[in-house]
């Protein structure tokens, strides 16, 4: 039996919100897709993305979907 078990769920910065002031401010700096909002923030668009749906569920941030538009924007609530 082996000791070295993989590990199942989130990573911790995605548990806590230690990086959600650095988003929240992004996004009210003007940054509003993922893309920019990566740039500006230093993390990758994947672990930007996990957070701002977390975000969205815990009623912080809440996505648009302009028409003609291909990126979905993000503003605060």
């Amino acid at each position: 039996m082996s000791t070295d078990r993989k590990r199942h769920g989130a990573p911790r910065g995605y548990t806590q919100g230690y990086r959600r002031p650095l988003i929240r401010a992004a996004i009210q700096g003007g940054a509003n897709t993922v893309i920019k909002i990566a740039e500006s923030v230093g993390l990758g668009r994947s672990t930007v993305r996990n957070h701002l749906y977390r975000m969205m569920r815990d009623g912080e941030v809440r996505q648009i979907k302009p028409w003609g538009e291909r990126a979905a924007k993000w503003v605060t609530r």
